[in-house]
């Protein structure tokens, strides 16, 4: 009897979890969200350039509200976003999926190391045991803004959190003063859907 009421828990627990991951990537993945960060990107540059920071630790990060994966995913089930406060900085934002955004600049003598960090909304915690595709995904929407902000060559640092990628690119004085003054790229919808196929089947 207790094993059967056991299994209906764990069951039903499963399909909320299922549902919650499945929205979650259809979400992230959509062309609307694409467009979405495109949108914000401009503003993004403006302010890590205008406002930049002498250390990694000195860098604005979202906060979680939700403690733990459960919560998050019960939490999740109504609005997957809500467990992931973007902090009031404008190097700082928040998709309407979840999806936090930072980045920053650090001077370093000669040369300025870019930094970008992209984390998943607390919901997608449990998504991240699926691992390559929630990987794929973050790689994905790091290298679609990598690209908006005109950069060539970049590279990911050594994941802290499974659900949170860190880019980095430097730059020296000359460079940094050209990449200040080229706009960021402005792209069409057609092209937003063909980077983000060509992106999602890259390994």
């Amino acid at each position: 009897m207790w094993s059967f009421i056991g299994g209906a828990i764990l069951l039903a627990f499963l399909i909320c979890w299922g549902f919650t991951w499945g929205r979650v990537v259809r979400t992230l993945c959509s062309d609307a969200h694409f467009q979405e960060v495109a949108g914000k990107v401009p503003a993004l540059k403006q302010a890590a350039l205008e406002n930049p920071v002498r250390a990694e630790q000195n860098a604005p990060q979202p906060a979680d509200q939700a403690t733990g994966l459960l919560t998050s995913i019960l939490m999740g089930w109504y609005n997957f976003s809500v467990a992931l406060q973007a902090p009031d900085d404008p190097r700082c934002f928040r998709t309407t999926a979840g999806l936090a955004v930072t980045y920053t600049v650090i001077p370093d003598g000669g040369k300025n190391d870019h930094h970008l960090w992209l984390r998943l909304p607390a919901a997608a915690r449990g998504a991240a045991i699926m691992g390559r595709q929630m990987d794929e995904v973050l790689i994905t929407l790091s290298c679609f803004v990598a690209r908006l902000l005109g950069v060539e060559k970049w590279s990911f640092q050594p994941r802290s959190l499974r659900y949170a990628q860190h880019v980095v690119f430097t730059m020296n004085g000359e460079e940094n003063e050209e990449f200040a003054k080229r706009p960021v790229q402005i792209l069409s919808p057609e092209w937003l859907k063909v980077f983000r196929r060509q992106m999602m089947k890259a390994p």
